[in-house]
């Protein structure tokens, strides 16, 4: 089962940079944990385009 959970981790890494770099954004996003921290969830991943 180890093996499988490795496998679709890996898998999942892949199709999320493929995903993000077909649409122009960096993989993976940016995290702030201080915004984290103050609530802000979701909106503490910063999407930046690629140069």
């Amino acid at each position: 089962m180890a093996t499988f959970v490795e496998f679709y981790t890996t898998l999942l890494g892949f199709v999320n940079f493929r995903l993000y770099t077909s649409i122009g954004l960096v993989y993976p996003p940016k995290f702030d944990s201080r915004s984290d921290e103050r609530g802000a969830e979701l909106a503490a991943f910063t999407l930046e385009g690629r140069k």
